[in-house]
């Protein structure tokens, strides 16, 4: 019985560090990106293609308005939209040089966002991560234009 019991708080113990990591890491993964991307020259957005801009946009409408479905809109369907997006905008790249490179630093964590969409969530938590998604694609402003 004693060993049943010490099983059992080592297990708990484990999984609560498990959690703890995983929070951690999910945290940093939002915010690392920012420590990385650089303004043109310090000060100045960088310039982007319209299938850029427009892209980003289309992503943020979509968001914007799977965020206010009541129930959670279905994650696989937006996932498909915001994949589409992509898409258009990798097919339509044209940029080169640092604006590029940044952009590359922005859209990286962006992919990572929607690939993992259509994990199930509970609805707190698909808001939650529908907020996160849209803080990301609103920050495009903040760097390009």
């Amino acid at each position: 019985m004693k060993n049943n019991v010490k099983h059992l708080l080592l297990l708990s113990i484990s999984i609560l560090l498990l959690a703890a990591t995983a929070s951690a890491q999910h945290s940093e993964t939002n915010t690392s990106w920012k420590d990385s991307i650089k303004l043109d020259q310090g000060q100045k957005k960088w310039q982007v293609n319209s299938a850029t801009k427009t892209g980003i946009q289309q992503m943020l409408t979509a968001v914007t308005k799977a965020s206010a479905e009541k129930p959670a809109p279905d994650p696989e369907a937006l996932q498909a939209e915001l994949q589409q997006s992509l898409q258009h905008i990798f097919k339509n790249c044209d940029m080169s040089g640092p604006a590029h490179d940044n952009l590359h630093t922005y859209l990286v964590p962006l992919i990572k966002k929607v690939d993992s969409l259509d994990e199930k969530r509970s609805p707190r938590e698909a808001q939650a991560y529908l907020a996160e998604l849209k803080a990301h694609l609103a920050a495009f402003k903040d760097y390009f234009q």
